[in-house]
């Protein structure tokens, strides 16, 4: 009985997530986790199609009778279950380019232009184009990789044989030559919308007709959304799994969805325990990401790199999301001129187009120094940006970016990055009672130097109420950080985040605080 009444909840539950977010998952998809113990019961079942290398995920498909007869027998080995999420393209938008500020790049004012709103692409180039060496995954709709723009950037399996009907490498796909097809399930690549090598060009693209910003890395087409844009969580993490196996420095995704996925998220996190950067588009919703979360940009995983839309002018284009907690930096992603299949080029409009610039630009510092963390990448990139009034509020580094800065940066630090030891803060509390009720200050003080508070922007306090989280903000009044609450129990669990004014963020513990 114990068993049948476990199985009777995990599969309401379901029920009612799939009614709920309808509109939002693939119908009669799961992804499964299940225990390291039972990875082998999972692997020999033909219901089950395994999504990683490194995670036992798996995903399930059957109606809900089919569901509860499989599951049903397995149920002591699941970790969780979620629904497959429907995931899209960033929309981007075709424009006619009538913005045309540099000579040298015509059509293209994000590499220069006289207005400083432009990466420096120039003085960039003046240390590196971009290794060979360095592999830019974009993860996507595709790549035209016969385009005369990108053929010779198109990343190549060197372990895999040509057409031999084998798994040569053994990773698990057979040929292979130049990367997958997650969403028709082929070694075809091939972009049958144009958004992905639109973005692929954008990275790398020769200077023909139109130059990307690290012509001389290479390019891993893995495509997982159709043709018309969709896909799902369970292609893009069979996606990136594929990237991670096979080596690749940078990810490039100009996608995503508003339903949070524990299993997306996960091989993410792998992906920063191998090194690799994840560049991720805001959106294109023109709204705040602390009210309406975007995954993956909105995911808080370190290897992420959130970016926004710039004009040519500077200022966030209207269409952008933005967020001083998810978003890192703008970049340019407006009226951008580069590939589209069929020999073509086109200009389109999104934070699509401003992913791939930074993703790029990830790949020329690796190409200066390969041994960089994802730490030191996203520190040197937010540092250099060139800050803007418009981007204050609108990123956590305030600005947009900056290639040449950024390598600069890399080459000839200047100076030391204050660590700022958390250690040297404290969050106090202070209760007393008024009107019946009791009220508690929070304060953040420091037993370091004065200047440590002169750097913090703003602090959040986050505690839980009603099985909720309820977060209050506290900005810099004469250097003095405090909230005032209402009516807590004595063992509320508070924790402070502290916003440095250089784009860090830091919890004051990792252990909740006992008011």
């Amino acid at each position: 009985m114990r068993l049948r009444s476990f199985s009777i909840i995990i599969f309401s539950m379901i029920t009612l997530n799939y009614k709920k977010i309808n509109a939002n998952t693939i119908k009669n998809q799961y992804i499964v986790k299940i225990k390291e113990n039972a990875l082998n019961a999972f692997s020999n079942s033909k219901d089950f199609q395994r999504l990683s290398r490194r995670i036992p995920l798996f995903v399930f498909e059957g109606d809900n009778t089919k569901i509860k007869n499989q599951l049903y027998f397995f149920q002591n080995d699941i970790e969780y279950i979620e629904p497959v999420y429907e995931i899209r393209l960033v929309e981007s938008f075709a424009d006619s380019n009538k913005t045309t500020l540099n000579e040298e790049f015509p059509g293209q004012w994000a590499l220069e232009n006289n207005n400083d709103t432009d990466v420096d692409i120039i003085e960039a180039w003046q240390y590196t184009k971009g290794k060979s060496d360095i592999v830019v995954a974009v993860i996507d709709t595709g790549v035209d990789y016969n385009h005369s723009e990108l053929k010779y950037n198109i990343w190549s399996n060197q372990n895999e044989i040509p057409d031999n009907n084998v798994d040569d490498d053994q990773n698990g796909y057979v040929d292979d030559t130049r990367g997958w097809n997650f969403s028709d399930n082929s070694n075809d690549p091939f972009d049958d919308n144009s958004h992905g090598t639109h973005c692929a060009g954008i990275i790398a693209a020769q200077g023909n007709k139109t130059y990307g910003v690290a012509p001389g890395v290479k390019v891993m087409p893995l495509k997982f959304l159709s043709g018309n844009g969709s896909g799902s969580t369970a292609g893009a993490i069979l996606a990136i799994d594929y990237a991670i196996e096979m080596k690749a420095d940078v990810l490039s995704n100009s996608w995503g969805g508003s339903q949070y996925s524990k299993a997306l998220k996960e091989i993410i996190e792998k992906a920063h325990e191998e090194g690799i950067i994840f560049a991720a588009a805001a959106g294109n919703n023109g709204k705040n990401l602390d009210q309406n979360k975007m995954y993956p940009a909105s995911y808080e995983v370190d290897n992420i790199i959130s970016v926004a839309n710039i004009q040519s002018n500077g200022k966030l284009h209207y269409s952008s999301n933005f967020s001083t907690q998810y978003t890192d930096l703008a970049a340019p992603g407006a009226q951008i001129l580069s590939t589209i299949p069929g020999e073509s080029y086109a200009s389109y409009t999104g934070t699509s187009m401003s992913t791939p610039f930074v993703a790029g630009a990830v790949s020329l510092l690796l190409s200066v120094d390969g041994n960089l963390d994802n730490k030191k990448i996203k520190n040197i990139l937010k540092k250099t940006v060139k800050k803007s009034k418009d981007l204050t509020d609108k990123t956590n580094s305030g600005g947009f970016l900056k290639i040449a800065a950024a390598i600069k940066e890399l080459i000839n630090p200047g100076e030391d990055e204050d660590p700022f030891d958390i250690n040297l803060m404290e969050l106090r509390t202070r209760s007393y009672k008024r009107w019946f009720q009791t009220h508690h200050r929070l304060i953040i003080s420091t037993h370091g130097p004065k200047n440590y508070l002169e750097k913090i922007d703003k602090v959040v306090y986050e505690y839980k109420k009603d099985n909720s989280t309820q977060k209050h903000s506290s900005k810099s009044a004469k250097n003095k950080f405090q909230v005032k609450l209402k009516t807590m129990s004595p063992k509320q669990e508070v924790r402070a985040t502290l916003y440095l004014k250089d784009g860090r963020k830091m919890p004051i513990s990792k252990d909740l605080l006992n008011l």
